[in-house]
């Protein structure tokens, strides 16, 4: 599988979109679902005549997604798909690329939040969105995607560390120039949660 790259923190909202952030993964990305934490203007887009929808779970700092897809490409089986998985909290965003997975209509996992306040606490969700596009039908990776010196501690069971240069903002919680960072990609978006939670918990440690 090919390398998995984090981006970000970002700040203020992606609500306009992630195509123009300049993206080593490029462009050409959908948002085919979101869930506003506490609010009801939640997103439920049709994508390849795929109906999604996303649900992130309760208020807090911490939870579980699941995504959903029926319809469309996926009467013919499981397909091969880019995603970007945009976590909230704040006033500012991480965004997490997971190249060529393969999605049979139902994936979960966990979240923690991305922003810290001067205390080194985790803020509540704000929310959770998923863009997409098309992978590669036979898993392989564009060039050009990934970072070889990303610096992570990979770990057996889809562990990881930080990027070698920070990557994250310290102390209030402000925003950092994105940096995009390599990490170890999970076998299925089943496990894309795992890392969400994975960098998160590695950066809630360096700030205690």
């Amino acid at each position: 599988m090919a390398a998995t790259d984090y981006y970000g923190l970002v700040s203020g909202n992606d609500s306009k979109g992630i195509n123009d952030l300049g993206l080593s993964w490029g462009d050409g990305w959908t948002l085919v679902a979101k869930d506003n934490v506490g609010s009801s203007d939640d997103v439920r887009g049709t994508w390849q005549n795929i109906a999604f929808s996303l649900d992130a779970g309760a208020g807090g700092s911490s939870g579980f997604w699941l995504l959903t897809g029926s319809g469309g490409s996926l009467a013919s089986g499981p397909m091969r798909l880019d995603m970007v998985a945009v976590v909230k909290s704040s006033t500012n965003y991480a965004l997490y690329y997971f190249e060529d997975v393969l999605f049979d209509g139902s994936a979960m996992g966990s979240w923690i939040s991305p922003s810290f306040n001067a205390n080194g606490l985790p803020q509540d969700l704000s929310h959770l969105s998923a863009y997409l596009r098309l992978g590669d039908p036979y898993g392989l990776p564009d060039n050009g995607t990934s970072s070889p010196d990303g610096g992570l501690a990979g770990a057996a069971g889809g562990g990881m560390g930080l990027p070698s240069d920070g990557g994250l903002a310290s102390g209030a919680g402000g925003a950092v120039d994105p940096v995009p960072s390599a990490v170890p990609e999970p076998g299925s978006l089943a496990l894309v949660g795992v890392a969400l939670a994975g960098l998160a918990t590695a950066r809630r440690r360096r700030s205690a």
